[in-house]
């Protein structure tokens, strides 16, 4: 299987026990291996758009690295943020 595809069919899977996010509107834009794409409205009353994309930079053993930048309309960075992630064991796909 392509890691392009297998990205986006554990995406799949994820999402529907992701209430919190489906809560605050966040859509799934592209994912891909080492990278994803979402956005988000942030109210009725302000109607911004924001755009979050998050790429691997550094992944060795059960352990990752994930940068994010969230952007505005313009385009103007309005946040970035790192995080880890850890493998657990069990499976999302077969």
């Amino acid at each position: 299987m392509r890691q392009a595809s297998k990205a986006a069919l554990i995406a799949e899977a994820i999402w529907p026990g992701d209430a919190a996010s489906r809560w605050l509107g966040m859509q799934i834009e592209e994912v891909r291996a080492g990278y994803a794409r979402l956005s988000m409205r942030v109210t009725e009353n302000l109607g911004d758009v924001l755009v979050s994309e998050c790429i691997e930079n550094a992944k060795a053993g059960r352990r990752g690295i994930y940068d994010a930048r969230v952007t505005n309309p313009k385009g103007e960075t309005i946040a970035l943020f790192r995080g880890e992630s850890a493998t657990v064991k069990g499976h999302w796909i077969e």
